[in-house]
């Protein structure tokens, strides 16, 4: 079994993507502590992420261990099997045996100070004493990365598709089963995506999913719903924590159309909601009686720098216009583009497509899929977009999806972008 997982309901792997998870999740913990200046607690965080990333390497492996905090020996042993990474899981060796090993012995002092003298650990850890554990923590995080890319994306993959839950298992939701931007519905995607095939066997193993079912060993999630998500509550957004995190420990979160996490479904209210933390009220009918301005009424604007894709993952969009106008451009690809991605302007097809809220440039850690002029400014725009976020990406599709023309290019651009993101391993 070792390096090859030929089932994904094997024990060992499963406890691999899971202490994965744990692994990422301490690194943002102790980033998120360090940088407000907790430093007692962002060692302890960084800690934990080492152990974890280290056993998770050892269980991708299916490689035993002691119960033991380091796995240290294990590591050592791995390295002489895998050459191809013989550097990084010696080095990964040695940050178990020095960080997690010897953190051990200063456990006491991190959690609880010096309880004897009554001197709390704020005045005994410094700056100085976080940073190399940090550094440590990032080290193994990122060759975790690599090998779990390696193990995940062996075929067929696995692609979730949303489907309208966030509990599957809770009676008292109500499903999503509202689109925006979009006409092509959870079955098209299901059908479609089951459909790409490779030396004529299924390349991908297709599963419809509820948000509490998402995890990383979906090589990419799709949420079929446009602009819409399904979330649990709109105020606390459980479901929309749970996106980023998988997104951060390494998924490809697929958005069908429009603006990502615009609106939220509530399925424990039933009813759609606007995702926005600033709203503006416009007069948009006045008079003047006795020389004084009168506002009989009021044009509501919800603004795209109060929203989630904005707030949460950087990502700046064209403002869109008139929704129900047509925005017709015509696509088209970089050299750069077409070898990351190949060609996705099928030769004799049209290249029109309806932009809709594309992201620019001025986003942090964009990659272009396709690209579109806008016709009132002359600024290249990009209707189908990656954009980093953690070890992960957002593939975000900023146009209309209806018809086939564009329901083609972003299965396409699905396909092409799993190929490209198996090969960064």
């Amino acid at each position: 079994m070792a390096g090859n997982p030929s089932a994904l309901q094997s024990i060992s792997y499963d406890n691999a993507v899971w202490y994965s998870s744990k692994a990422k999740l301490y690194l943002r913990l102790g980033d998120m502590q360090f940088d407000e200046f907790r430093f007692p607690e962002s060692i302890s965080f960084y800690e934990q992420s080492v152990e974890f990333a280290c056993k998770a390497i050892c269980d991708f492996y299916g490689k035993k261990y002691d119960l033991e905090h380091s796995v240290a020996k294990p590591l050592k042993g791995l390295a002489i099997e895998h050459p191809e990474f013989k550097v990084e899981l010696s080095r990964a060796a040695l940050i178990s045996s020095r960080c997690v090993g010897a953190m051990m012995q200063g456990r006491g002092l991190i959690n609880y100070g010096n309880d004897l003298g009554k001197i709390p650990s704020n005045q005994i850890i410094k700056r100085s004493d976080v940073e190399p554990i940090a550094r440590d923590a990032r080290e193994v995080c990122d060759l975790l990365n690599k090998i779990e890319k390696r193990m995940k994306f062996k075929k067929p993959m696995r692609i979730g598709v949303l489907n309208g839950a966030v509990d599957g298992n809770d009676p008292n939701e109500t499903k999503n089963d509202s689109y925006g931007r979009t006409t092509f519905r959870l079955d098209h995607w299901l059908t479609r995506l089951r459909e790409i095939k490779d030396n004529n066997v299924p390349k991908y193993d297709v599963q419809a999913i509820s948000i509490s079912e998402m995890d990383n060993k979906f090589v990419a999630i799709v949420n079929p719903f446009g602009e819409i998500y399904p979330e649990r509550d709109t105020e606390k957004r459980p479901a929309l924590n749970k996106i980023k995190d998988y997104v951060s420990d390494g998924g490809i979160f697929v958005n069908a159309g429009g603006y990502a996490f615009f609106y939220a479904y509530d399925v424990a209210k039933g009813k759609r909601m606007e995702l926005t933390s600033e709203i503006e009220r416009w007069p948009s009918k006045m008079s003047i009686k006795n020389g004084n301005i009168q506002v009989q009424e009021f044009q509501t604007v919800l603004k795209f720098t109060g929203t989630p894709l904005y707030k949460d993952f950087g990502i700046i969009t064209t403002s869109g216009g008139d929704p129900e106008q047509q925005n017709k451009v015509e696509a088209y690809q970089t050299q750069d583009d077409k070898s990351r991605f190949g060609e996705l302007m099928t030769p004799g097809e049209p290249a029109e497509i309806i932009e809709y809220r594309a992201v620019t440039r001025e986003s942090k850690g964009v990659i272009p899929v396709i690209r579109v002029i806008m016709p009132e400014d002359a600024r290249e725009v990009y209707p189908i977009a990656l954009v980093e976020f953690g070890y992960g990406h957002l593939l975000l599709c900023g146009m209309k999806i209806n018809g086939e023309p564009e329901f083609g290019k972003i299965i396409m651009a699905v396909d092409r972008v799993c190929d490209w993101a198996s090969s960064l391993g």
